[in-house]
């Protein structure tokens, strides 16, 4: 498994611990009413499990196995991955801040960009290695 693969799934890995992680403290707190307060993670736990589980285990998975028809190096302009998955990740973590400690929509706006940014990175990387079919 290529090195990018590897990080974009460990990363994957450890969001799916912590969104899991939230998800049972909300659990919870539905069975002990003190802890109404931790209902302003559910943002977080969403962010963690949608973007940070799901989408990057996509992208990690994707990249190591779709096929290497370009005529670049083999798996195509990693550094485009290395910048997607650190856009990302800086994404996610802009987001939990904008949900928990700084409610400013330039931060959620920033977020978003910087996610949509990783895509667009990502989805350039990749390009190349889809052929059409041959009629």
């Amino acid at each position: 498994m290529p090195k990018l693969s590897v990080f974009f799934v460990r990363t994957a890995l450890l969001y799916l611990l912590l969104g899991t992680t939230l998800g049972l403290l909300l659990l919870i707190s539905k069975a002990i009413p003190q802890w109404a307060a931790v209902w302003r993670l559910y943002e977080v736990h969403v962010e963690f499990l949608v973007i940070g589980w799901t989408l990057q285990l996509v992208m990690g998975v994707a990249f190591w196995i779709m096929p290497k028809y370009s005529a670049e190096p083999i798996r195509g302009r990693e550094s485009l991955g290395w910048a997607a998955l650190g856009f990302i990740n800086t994404g996610i973590l802009l987001k939990c801040g904008a949900a928990l400690a700084f409610p400013w929509p330039i931060l959620n706006a920033l977020a978003v960009a910087l996610k949509l940014v990783a895509i667009v990175f990502f989805v350039r990387m990749m390009w190349p290695r889809v052929k059409a079919f041959a009629l």
